[in-house]
This record gives structure tokens, sequence and C-alpha cells, in this order.
């Protein structure tokens, strides 16, 4: 991989490529890029965790208050879940209705084909259909209704990155030193780059750098084709605007993961290593706020699966065996709502289009 990244800085006039460019090439090229490798990438053997791999009460949760949002609003029992992964989440949702004897169709969009496989092996149900994009989901199927999740989708996506010296705004690219080792380069930045600045508000402190989405709008526009009626529920960590400036995020917030060890530089290790960012919030609601979607809550996680009826999952038991079943749900639930727990870290942010419904619902 990178062989490849050098050979592609060589072939440019400037001698260095944005950082979006980088990412989408060490995390997605379909040869050699992160997510197409045939390692274990989620779990204790991979680089980071889900909540999915906490426990299936997480998915159950959620089945339950998308369950009860559907029928009160009159929406079919029907998933597209974004950047599903290695579809933990989707075989845990989907064996609870059928547990349930609830009738579902689940639309699973993932552009890794190693994912994508790993995920079929373990759903076999003509209810549940792949694809490689949202653009590929609406040329099969048009507008659906129903329900888009996505938990850690959008700070798996490519941006670029921008740093305040001497007053301007520079862009971080990445090229390479007379070593011929992946460096970083700044560049004052292009007007195009500057307009989105411009449009999404952001203030920069001297010396700060930070994340640029550039990646929201395009994902938005997918969101709303696909979508004709019905509620978004997107899962993820990331901060408001005021937070930016703080002096712990004076470095930005991009960020490599090895082996669950947090490697500040993302260029190393290219392609072997996840790459994450944090989500821009005030920018993710004013995009899908100027197409019509209505945000009706917005909380930490552990507030929202409190909210959605977690603690009913609860099992009274007698057992003291801290590995019985019993047990481990239980454990799994104070894990989830606690706030020192793993949910302390995401947001839950939760939308619909189409619909009347009043805020906090």
């Amino acid at each position: 991989m990178e062989t490849k990244i050098k050979k592609l800085i060589a072939d440019t006039k400037e001698k260095c490529i944005s950082y979006d460019t980088y990412i989408e090439h060490v995390l997605y090229d379909e040869l050699d890029g992160y997510y197409q490798r045939m390692t274990k990438k989620i779990g204790k053997q991979g680089d980071f965790y889900t909540s999915s791999m906490v426990h299936p009460v997480f998915a159950e949760t959620i089945a339950d208050y998308v369950l009860d949002f559907c029928m009160t609003h009159g929406l079919p029992l029907k998933f597209c879940e974004v950047g599903g992964g290695t579809g933990d989440f989707a075989a845990q949702i989907t064996s609870y209705l059928d547990n349930k004897a609830i009738s579902w169709e689940y639309f699973f969009i993932e552009k890794s084909d190693v994912h994508t496989s790993e995920a079929k092996n373990k759903i076999s149900d003509d209810r549940f259909h792949t694809y490689e994009s949202l653009e590929l989901f609406y040329n099969e199927n048009g507008p659906f209704s129903g329900v888009v999740f996505s938990n850690e989708w959008l700070d798996a996506q490519p941006v670029k990155v921008i740093k305040k010296l001497n007053g301007d705004i520079m862009e971080v690219k990445v090229g390479m030193n007379e070593k011929d080792q992946l460096t970083e380069m700044t560049v004052r930045a292009d007007a195009e780059l500057m307009g989105k600045v411009e449009d999404y508000r952001l203030t920069l402190k001297e010396g700060y750098r930070m994340e640029i989405p550039v990646y929201m709008e395009e994902s938005v526009r997918l969101l709303d084709k696909v979508l004709q009626k019905g509620m978004v529920i997107t899962i993820d960590y990331g901060y408001e605007e005021e937070e930016w400036n703080h002096p712990a995020r004076m470095e930005g917030s991009l960020r490599g993961y090895l082996n669950h060890e947090l490697k500040e530089s993302v260029l190393d290790h290219p392609g072997e290593m996840d790459i994450t960012h944090h989500v821009h919030w005030g920018i993710w609601n004013k995009i899908t706020s100027a197409k019509g979607f209505q945000t009706i809550l917005h909380e930490k996680q552990n507030a929202f699966l409190l909210q959605a009826g977690m603690m009913t999952h609860l099992i009274p038991h007698e057992s003291r065996n801290p590995f019985s079943e019993e047990s481990k749900r239980n454990r799994a639930i104070q894990t989830f709502l606690l706030g020192d727990g793993i949910s302390n870290f995401f947001d839950v942010c939760v939308q619909v289009k189409g619909l009347k419904v009043e805020k906090d619902q």
C-alpha cells in the first residue's frame, strides 16, 4: 500500500495529495485497502470495538425503539444499515425480531467485500439484501420508507485537514521527505476549500488544526435520495462547534488504531490500521436540515439507551455464576448505561424526514 501511495504522490504536479485522497486509498483501495484485508479488524483480536461487540442487548434495545416508532407512525419495518461492517448488528437485530415473530426486511450497505462476505455468513435469509453503496441500493430499489441506521460510519469517511498558521488557513497534505518517507506538507488552502470553511462557519485558533468533512454533502444527498419517509439514526463520536477550539483538540482528531493501540500519526502503517476522526455534529445537522431532515433527539448513547428501554432487558436471577447468560447480559447493560462506560463516548442523533414528530419523542 505504501508503494501505491508514493507513486500516487509522485505522479502529481504538486508532489502531494490531500488527506481525503490518502484516507480513501489506504482504507478503501479495492486490493490493498485496510477494509479489504482478510485479517480480523473488529473485536478483541482486531483493532477496535463497536457497541455490537459488547452484547446483543444493544441491538435489541434499538430494535424495540425502532419497532415502537414504526408502529406509531405507520412505517414498514425496513432497515437500511449504512457501513454495516461484518454484520454483527444486523444479525443480532434480525434474530431478535425473528424470535418475536416480527416481519422485517434489511438492506445492508457495505463497501468492503470482505465484510459483506462475513455478514452473509451470519445472515442467510432472502429478506437480507447487500449492496456496495447507497447509490447501487437506490438504482435497484428506488426510494424507500423505513429506517436508515449507521454506527461509526461517518467517522470512517475521508476528510481534508486544515491548519491556521500566521493567520492564514493552510491545507495539510501528504507528501514525501528527502528520505522518501511519507510526511505532512502545508499549502495555502484553495478557493474551494476556503468556501467550505466559510459555508460551515468554522473558526480556528492560531496553530490549531481541524478535519473538514467534505464527504458529508454527498452522503446527505444520497440519504435524501434513498429515504422517502422515515427515520435516520446516526451513532458516532464527535464534537459540537464550540468543543473544537478546546486546547485538547489543538491537533485535531484524526487518529489511527492498530491492535487497539492509538496511533497519533495516520501516515504510519498505511493500509494496515484503521483511521478515524470525530464527527462535526454542527455541520451534519446544518446539511441534513437543509435537505428537510428534522432532528428530534441528540444525546449521549447511554441516555438514549436508557430512554429506549434498555433497563427492561435486565433479567432477575439468583445465580452466583458471573459467566451465566443472565449475569453477562445484566453486566453489559450496566456497561452501556454507566457514565464512564462505552456509551459515554458516543452520541446518538435521531432525525426524521416526511413525518411530523415532536422533539425528544
